[in-house]
């Protein structure tokens, strides 16, 4: 209720953010049961019920203090995971590469050489316990993360940069690789959408303000129990069932780009969301809270989502929530959408070819490119300026609603060379690869494949300067000239020097049937 004061929330009607199912005890319910219930449900109060009958409460802090009397202000007091204790230090050894796991355990010993304690946190934990590979090395502190970050970047020659405004540092290794160091902190949101704030706190604090329990993990590094995992909202429990939940009501309302998180996480580990994590996330959509987040907050959300190959499976899941019409009304996925499966063959098939793929952009920019080919222009253009695109992406967007049509021109029978290059030679490669996409004719894929490889190296014939010796005077009929040129050579028409000479003469005298001047 605080939170949702703060938000300003007070007229928004309770049934968008309550629970519904309430955990009770009895009079008779156990004290390590009541710990349990209290830890995997996230809740901080249980009713006590008797025949139905509400009898009284048990706080969060009436258990602390039962168990543990005067330590329950003790830093690790309530590290106690959604079951028994964990360690993970054999999985770390195991499943971190020798690298990686070199380099952690060498900050650890700085941080312990500094009297600090430090952890391997989210993303990192939870591809540990999975198996996957961890790319992320995100590193938690017990104490000012700043200089740690400083004197790891000493110790192994590395350049800092840090943030004090969130408390954080991050060391930049000669070999490329980067390890974040951030201080245990807890955020705050000053209205609702908003950046959040930073503030000291526990470690456990600083693990409430993750996005979802399965990135709300963290394994003690050093200290006295290295390879303890901390999980005190049952992530490990959701990773196992595979569960994507946030951490509170209000999760989505303080930041509604974890709704385009939590679908990228169910496409990429074959996940789902929980039933109230769904439904809190449909609330936020149908709040209209994305009209508040910026365009750049949203198109690196989309990003990170189009980054993987085959994003249709997140972009079908987010036409179901109602969000990708929240941002765009005219954006919808009717249907299959095949063309991302053929895009990832154009990609493979454009990187196999050196002069192609220099003229290639990053693949999530290419796979987000697809979105505005299923567009009407006009709404290409509120999409664009919505997301806030850069420059060259946003033409390339606004181009991207005419390719559909090029697609039956393209597969013609009688189509020749010269025509197939006045239908391309608009396009730049992104442009054609996006074709490809859309195409599911052989014989279109042949003809944009020729165009890419061959065409659209041929030149003209003859060079600007011969045309001058010609007496062809730069302007609109050098240019129609040129270009007349070009096709003939194209179709096969022109083989020699002299043929190109020859049909230039025709050109500017108008034999070949066209008129030549103004």
């Amino acid at each position: 209720m605080d939170r949702a004061r703060h938000h300003e929330l007070g007229h928004a009607p309770v049934r968008g953010f309550m629970g519904r199912k309430v955990v009770t005890i009895t009079p008779e319910t156990p004290l390590p049961e009541i710990e349990r219930l209290m830890i995997e449900g996230d809740v901080g109060r249980l009713p006590v019920m008797r025949d139905g009958t509400l009898v009284g409460i048990v706080t969060r802090g009436d258990v602390i203090r039962a168990i543990h009397g005067e330590r329950y202000a003790s830093r690790h007091t309530l590290y106690r995971g959604a079951g028994p204790a964990r360690n993970i230090w054999a999985l770390f050894t195991a499943r971190v590469p020798e690298p990686s796991r070199a380099l952690l355990l060498r900050i650890a010993e700085v941080a312990t050489g500094m009297g600090l304690t430090i952890f391997l946190v989210g993303g990192a934990v939870r591809d540990l316990l999975v198996g996957n590979e961890t790319i992320d090395l995100d590193l938690l502190v017990e104490g000012e993360g700043i200089p740690l970050a400083e004197a790891v970047g000493r110790e192994l020659g590395g350049h800092v940069v840090t943030h004090p405004k969130f408390h954080t540092g991050k060391v930049e290794l000669p070999d490329g690789r980067a390890v974040d160091l951030a201080t245990a902190r807890t955020e705050f949101y000053q209205y609702p959408a908003a950046l959040p704030t930073a503030e000291h706190s526990s470690v456990r604090e600083d693990l409430y303000r993750r996005d979802f329990t399965i990135n709300a993990m963290a394994m003690q590094l050093n200290g006295d129990e290295p390879g303890r995992l901390l999980d005190p909202f049952g992530g490990s429990r959701d990773l196992a069932e595979s569960i994507i939940r946030v951490l509170h009501n209000l999760s989505f309302v303080e930041d509604p780009t974890r709704i385009l998180r939590a679908v990228r996480f169910e496409a990429r580990f074959g996940f789902r969301m929980d039933e109230r994590t769904e439904e809190l996330a449909r609330h936020a959509i149908e709040m209209e809270l994305l009209d508040r987040v910026s365009g750049h907050r949203i198109r690196e959300e989309l990003r990170a989502i189009f980054a993987r190959p085959f994003p249709e499976v997140a972009l079908r899941r987010l036409d179901d929530l109602g969000l990708l019409a929240a941002l765009e009304p005219g954006w919808r996925l009717a249907g299959p959408a095949p063309e991302y499966c053929r895009l990832e063959d154009a990609l493979a098939w454009a990187r196999s070819q050196p002069d192609v793929a220099a003229h290639m952009i990053e693949p999530g920019a290419q796979r987000l490119l697809l979105v505005f080919c299923r567009l009407a222009p006009e709404h290409a253009a509120r999409l664009t300026e919505r997301l806030r695109l850069p420059v060259r992406e946003k033409r390339l967007a606004l181009l991207a609603p005419r390719l559909p049509v090029l697609v039956p021109a393209l597969a013609v029978e009688s189509l020749k060379p010269s025509e197939l290059d006045a239908l391309l030679r608009p396009l730049n490669v992104p442009l054609c690869l996006a074709l490809l996409a859309l195409a599911e004719s052989p014989v279109v894929w042949a003809r944009v494949q020729h165009y890419l490889t061959d065409l659209i190296h041929v030149p003209v014939p003859l060079s600007g300067d011969e045309l001058k010796a010609l007496g062809i005077p730069r302007g609109p009929a050098f240019a129609r000239i040129i270009t007349r040129l070009r096709a003939l050579r194209l179709d096969g028409a022109i083989s020699t020097h002299a043929d190109a000479v020859a049909a230039a003469k025709r050109l500017l005298a108008g034999e070949d049937g066209e008129t030549t001047k103004e």
